[in-house]
């Protein structure tokens, strides 16, 4: 079997540099079809904790339900936690 040349890329590390160069702004991954719960869900930096709480719930029921009760949750809980405060003001339209 040929030995790779120490200055060559693996043919797959190239294109997944040259695709991942291609992308444009991340595009929404729509968990629920609410607009607002899946901005809450994917972002990441912010509320990573809402994206495993979904992740935990996803288990026999419609998943729609499931990736939505995180935003419910912090509905319902913000008021007595600091921390979800933040993430009433997201969700509140959905009272």
């Amino acid at each position: 079997m040929a030995q790779p040349i120490a200055n060559q890329e693996h043919i797959l590390v190239r294109l997944g540099k040259e695709r991942f160069a291609q992308q444009s702004a991340p595009s929404l991954i729509q968990f629920t079809g609410n607009q607002a719960f899946d901005v809450l869900l994917n972002d990441l930096e912010n509320t990573p904790h809402a994206f495993v709480l979904a992740c935990l719930m996803d288990k026999q029921i419609k998943a729609e339900r499931a990736w939505s009760i995180p935003c419910i949750l912090m509905n319902e809980l913000g008021r007595h936690f600091p921390r979800v405060l933040r993430l009433r003001a997201t969700c509140q339209q959905f009272d």
